[in-house]
This record gives C-alpha cells, sequence and structure tokens, in this order.
C-alpha cells in the first residue's frame, strides 16, 4: 500500500491544512492552561500526537504528555455504555468471551437479535464480567498514575459526544480534570452523570467534514487494545489495511505541519498569528467544496472507522470503484458511486450516474411538480421556479440541487 502513496501529496496537506489547525487550537490550548494555571496537559491520542509537537514549538517550558485514553478502555474497563447502542454492548461481550471459557459457553446458548440482548447478557453476567474488567482496568491506572505527577491539570482531545475519555481519566485518576476541546456535540450531556468540568473552542457543526480535520490529527500508530503492565500500549494485532494505509500517510502529514508551525515561529518570532475556529473552518470547506482530481485520487485511499472498535469503515472523501469490477457488478457498483460522502466523485463516476439517472421526477398531486435533469452533476446550471403558494409550486432544473448538493 505505501508504494502508491504519493508522499508529497500528504506533506502538502499536512502543512496546508494540518499545520493550520494544529496551530491555531494549539494557540487557544496555550491560553486556557495558562489561564487556569495548568501545570502539566495530557495529549490524548491519537489526536494529540502532532497537536502536542506543535504546540511545544510555542511552549517548550509547559509540561506535557502524550496519553492513551481510547474510547475502547472505556468500554471494555469500565463497562461505561450505552445499552441501545448498535454495537456498544456487543463489543464488551465480544471481548470477554474470549476471556473466559464459561461466558463462551453461556453466550452460546443466548439468541442475540439486538443492543438489548447484549445489555441483558452483560447484567446476567455482571458479577464474571466486572472481574475480569478490573483485571483489565489495573494496568491503565497504574499508567496513568506514572505519568500524572502535578496537582494541576487539563487533558486537550479535539471532539466529543459522550465524554467518554474525560470519564475514563477521572475515574481512572479518582479526581476531576480539566478538558480542554475543539468542540462539544452535545454540551447539556455533560450534566446527565456528573459535573463535567470543561471548555469548547468552537461548534463543529459548520465542519462540513469532521473526518477530514480527525485525519489531519491523528497518529502514526495503529488503534490500541489496551495498556501492558509496563505501561506500554497494546497495539491492534490485526490491522485492516485502511489503518495500514493511515499509519504509512501520517508521518508526511505531520512533518508538514511541523514545518509550518517553524515556518510561522521564525517569521512572526512566536508572536500569535490569530488563526481562530471560524477562520479555520471556512478554510477546512474550501477544501471540502473545491476536490481536484489529485485530491479525489488520494483521499479515496483514506477511510475511517465508525466505531470504537474499529470493525466498520467508510470513505471520508471518495471511494475509486475498478472499472472490471464495475462491469461484474454495476448495480452494485451503482449504488457504491451514489452513497459516496460529500459527492465527491471522478467525472467517470459522475458520467454513470448521470446515464442510469437522468431525469428525477418528484409530485405530490397537482400541487407540486419537480423535474430534475441530470441531479448528479456537480453543479447547478439552471434552475426555474413557478410558485403559486408556499405548498403549490413547480421546479425545473438541470444539474446538482440542494438534496445533492456538496
Amino acid at each position: 500500500m505505501l508504494g502508491i502513496l504519493e508522499t508529497d501529496y500528504w506533506f502538502e496537506i499536512g502543512y496546508e491544512y494540518a499545520g493550520a489547525v494544529a496551530y491555531g487550537y494549539s494557540r487557544f490550548i496555550e491560553a486556557q492552561a495558562k489561564q487556569n494555571n495548568i501545570e502539566q496537559i495530557l495529549f490524548i491520542a491519537r489526536d494529540g500526537y502532532t497537536l502536542q509537537k506543535v504546540f511545544e514549538t510555542f511552549n517548550a517550558d509547559m509540561k506535557g504528555n502524550y496519553v492513551y485514553a481510547p474510547r475502547f478502555l472505556n468500554l471494555i474497563c469500565r463497562l461505561d455504555y450505552e445499552k441501545r447502542h448498535q454495537f456498544q454492548p456487543k463489543i464488551i461481550v465480544d471481548y470477554y468471551i474470549k476471556k473466559s471459557a464459561d461466558l463462551k459457553s453461556a453466550y452460546e446458548s443466548v439468541i442475540f437479535n439486538d443492543s438489548i440482548d447484549y445489555h441483558n447478557f452483560i447484567l446476567n453476567n455482571r458479577e464474571v464480567i466486572e472481574k475480569l474488567a478490573d483485571k483489565e482496568y489495573e494496568p491503565y491506572k497504574n499508567y496513568l498514575s506514572r505519568i500524572v505527577v502535578d496537582d494541576k491539570i487539563c487533558f486537550v482531545e479535539t471532539i466529543t459526544g459522550m465524554f467518554s475519555v474525560q470519564r475514563l481519566l477521572e475515574d481512572a485518576l479518582r479526581r476531576k480534570i480539566y478538558g480542554i476541546y475543539w468542540t462539544i456535540i452535545d454540551a447539556s450531556r455533560a450534566n446527565i452523570d456528573q459535573n463535567v468540568n470543561f471548555c469548547d473552542w468552537k461548534t463543529h457543526k459548520n465542519i462540513k467534514n469532521w473526518d477530514f480535520v480527525e485525519l489531519l490529527l491523528t497518529a502514526p500508530e495503529y488503534p490500541i487494545k489496551g495498556i501492558d503492565a509496563s505501561g506500554s500500549p497494546i497495539y491492534d494485532q490485526n490491522p485492516t489495511e485502511y489503518e495500514t494505509t493511515r499509519k504509512n500517510l501520517y508521518p508526511a502529514v505531520s512533518n508538514g505541519a511541523l514545518l509550518f508551525a517553524q515556518d510561522i515561529k521564525e517569521i512572526f518570532g512566536g508572536n500569535d498569528i490569530f488563526l481562530d475556529s471560524k477562520t479555520l473552518v471556512e478554510w477546512i470547506n474550501i477544501f471540502c467544496d473545491n476536490p481536484s482530481a489529485k485530491d479525489i485520487k488520494n483521499m479515496a485511499l483514506v477511510f475511517h472507522s465508525t466505531e470504537s472498535d474499529h470493525r466498520d469503515y467508510i470513505p471520508i472523501f471518495s471511494k475509486l470503484i475498478p472499472f472490471s469490477y464495475a462491469l461484474r457488478r454495476p448495480k452494485k457498483a451503482i449504488k457504491e458511486i451514489k452513497s459516496l460522502p460529500l459527492a465527491w466523485r471522478t467525472n467517470l463516476q459522475t458520467l454513470a450516474l448521470c446515464l442510469k439517472s437522468p431525469i428525477k421526477i418528484k409530485m405530490r398531486g397537482i400541487q407540486r411538480l419537480q423535474i430534475k435533469f441530470f441531479p448528479y452533476l456537480k453543479n447547478c446550471y439552471f434552475n426555474m421556479i413557478l410558485r403559486f403558494s408556499d405548498k403549490c409550486f413547480y421546479r425545473i432544473s438541470l444539474g446538482n440541487d440542494i438534496e445533492n448538493a456538496k
């Protein structure tokens, strides 16, 4: 896989985008740390890898540590899950039936149809699972206790919806910790179970593809499944090809970001150039909205995991469909092309969709009629609406419309 990576392209992505994002966010972290008299900053893996290096370019005297706190550990060590979540209880059950013959035997006697069945299995075998979880948890607690040596600490993450990393850290260390986030998906959740102490930079809702931001701020390492007795990460022993690709391409991204930070420091003498969240969101969205053929080709290598156990992956922008595959399974190929996020498609993919669906007609009685010609084109070239009232109108369009717009 490494042989087909265009290192120069990923270095440019690092310099032009990862560098700007890491710089702007690190300056916010610096301001928050000074305001709260923080003595030690924990940069959470994997998003904290390049972020810590850029931060230390401008703050060499402030103590920082790169710390592992994967959501996977919060699931299996603390059994902290949403019972109706599609996969979370299943991840726990799948993990522990490999650790106990008795659990596996009990598992084989149950029919599982949905997440509630896995939740009930955990409840019915809670004593056994909790003992196993405590055993898994102990090395991680020891690992954190060796790293965290100061009283006034904070940790840095990029995005959260459930505060799982914060709950894991606070539980393992038995203390409240100040959290710094780029964005909180739902801040109201912070007070559901506990009073979480945090700040966020700005909302992510205007970023058109957050997975791209996570690609910019990741690390050249595989997902971890635990911490061993020596405090070293236990990496996934069977990483997917998607994780291997990310691991191989990311050093170039990180090097580009670090060079950006070093150039900014040299040019401006350490003075802040004020890349705020709003500016960076707009900068990221420009990339999302205006892909070149080179962007589509290279980003087709990158897939994002949708779950904490990294079992399912989706393309973050684009996916190249081999011509031979399209010939063998044309219907499935068309379906895959239609589902691509943000409509990042090659010209051939767009042509295939236009030939397959040249016209879309929507009717609601005689009051609403919409005729769309070639709705999968990238741009909208013509749009005419004859409106009689809010509920009665006729519309004709040529090219991409609101429903299919990026």
